[in-house]
């Protein structure tokens, strides 16, 4: 799992902790499962905020990636909302598997911005699908089938903002082991600029399954970033494996060190952040589409089984993301009585600059766009800057009025009404809601006209005033008329 939390660095913290928390123990879920589990995670942040006002607006991305299956044929599942990603690497190919659920990604995918346009956009931090931000929330999800030989890397967009794909497939074909793959990845990363935490997972499918070894915990202590790699291993018989580590958040400011390490035998249950089961009523389940972006219809839940994150079975290893120091989500207690982490006690996890997700310039409102903008509730600011851009917007409007309607009632042509030759005012056929108007008749008839005559004024004759459509008529009047 990869959780990129935003709305300042505490709030990050705790929402990336509870939904990386929430989803724990689905390692080997099925697809279904762990959408679910993505749903129940939002459900715990929104929650969560709505009792923290000072937390409100916190939310984090959410990707993850668990084995399907045990046979032959393990398939693997994949879930995304936000801008993290997931690649994979399959026989020299680098292929982004994930969409990114931001403004300007969306405006790549219609065709209305340049790639190389959204690299430097104003708006590429905003978010239209995050974890805690709303009541719902869309989870695009899907199966693959994996081979030996291909490499998973799930990252947050710290990585992918500082480094290209080309260079990322690059370091991905460079080594074999997956932690140095991860630690170049992060290096290259902050030597590019570092500018926002950097998070990075990479994941081998073998012909047998990686083992596991312990982090260097001298390092852990000094206050270097050490994140765990999980590395998966399909073998050719009938089984197949995850080894999961523990994540701790990753400062973009410091050097990454990624070694897979096991699972500590005290690691925190799906009990850890509820004491009991969540009911229907106090957890809203999706059951259709909100967002036009989603790719995947929540399924129906019938209120009688507890959710696969609420459950009370311990999981046998569980992914977490905080850091030694960091204080944790109070374990055994309700969400009815939350406890405020103390900021002096959480490691910052600084967003990219300029501004947060969801956040725009100051002379810009700063409700985010697009479905997940239901129940946000922050206060917006009218100034000089705002009102004149809405004058400036009716003025083009105006403008553009008064030009259509200009063009529109500037031409003359001559016509026929019934059979009598006529000169009609405007555009043939009108132009908009600008039809033309009759502006005074001939006295001639379609009968007294030669056949050319009358179809060259059936082809419609436009000219540029009333005097030069007067002195065709003239042109064309039958002598002794």
């Amino acid at each position: 799992v990869v959780a990129d939390g935003m709305g300042g660095h505490q709030g990050g913290e705790v929402a990336s902790r509870i939904a990386v928390r929430a989803m724990s123990g689905l390692e080997h879920a099925e697809l279904e499962d762990l959408v679910e589990g993505v749903v129940g995670a939002n459900a715990a942040v929104w929650e969560y905020a709505q009792k923290n006002p000072e937390l409100m607006g916190m939310g984090t991305t959410v990707t993850a990636i668990a084995v399907i299956g045990s046979g032959a044929d393990p398939k693997l599942a994949l879930v995304n909302v936000g801008d993290s990603r997931v690649y994979q690497w399959r026989e020299g190919t680098l292929s982004q598997l994930t969409d990114d659920h931001s403004y300007v990604a969306e405006l790549v995918r219609r065709g209305q911005l340049d790639p190389t346009e959204a690299e430097t956009h104003p708006y590429r931090n905003m978010l239209t699908r995050a974890i805690g931000v709303g009541e719902e929330v869309d989870v695009d999800s899907w199966e693959i089938s994996p081979e030996p030989g291909d490499r998973y890397i799930l990252c947050s967009d710290g990585l992918v903002n500082e480094v290209s794909d080309p260079v990322i497939g690059s370091i991905v074909a460079s080594n074999a082991d997956p932690s140095e793959v991860a630690k170049l990845l992060i290096e290259q990363a902050n030597a590019a600029g570092g500018r926002d935490n950097i998070t990075v997972v990479v994941v081998n499918i073998d012909a047998e399954p990686a083992p596991a070894t312990a982090a260097d915990e001298g390092d852990a202590a000094q206050g270097e970033s050490v994140e765990s790699q999980p590395s998966a291993g399909v073998p050719s018989g009938s089984a197949s494996s995850l080894d999961t580590g523990v994540f701790v958040p990753v400062s973009g400011s410091e050097p990454t060190v990624e070694l897979p390490i096991e699972a500590p035998a005290d690691a925190p249950t799906t009990n850890d952040l509820f004491s009991a089961p969540v009911s229907e009523d106090e957890l809203p389940i999706v059951t259709e589409r909100s967002n036009p972006l989603a790719t995947f219809d929540l399924p129906e839940h019938d209120g009688a089984s507890p959710l696969p994150w609420s459950g009370g079975q311990p999981a046998p290893t569980a992914v977490e993301q905080e850091t030694a120091e960091a204080p944790a989500v109070p374990d055994g207690s309700s969400l009815a009585e939350p406890t405020v982490p103390d900021p002096t006690e959480v490691v910052p996890v600084p967003r990219p600059e300029p501004g947060l997700h969801f956040s725009v310039p100051d002379d810009q409102p700063s409700q985010p766009q697009g479905a997940d903008a239901k129940g946000w509730n922050a206060p917006l600011a009218v100034t000089w800057r705002h009102l004149a851009g809405v004058a400036l917007v009716l003025l083009i409007i105006g403008g553009g009025l008064g030009l259509t309607g200009w063009y529109a009632r500037s031409a003359y042509h001559v016509g026929f009404a019934g059979d009598e030759v006529v000169i009609y005012q405007g555009r043939e056929g009108g132009v908009l809601w600008f039809d033309r108007t009759l502006e005074e008749g001939s006295g001639i008839y379609r009968s007294q006209l030669p056949d050319a005559t009358v179809a060259e004024i059936e082809d419609v004759v436009e000219v540029s005033s009333l005097e030069a459509a007067r002195a065709f008529i003239e042109g064309v009047r039958p002598q002794g008329q």
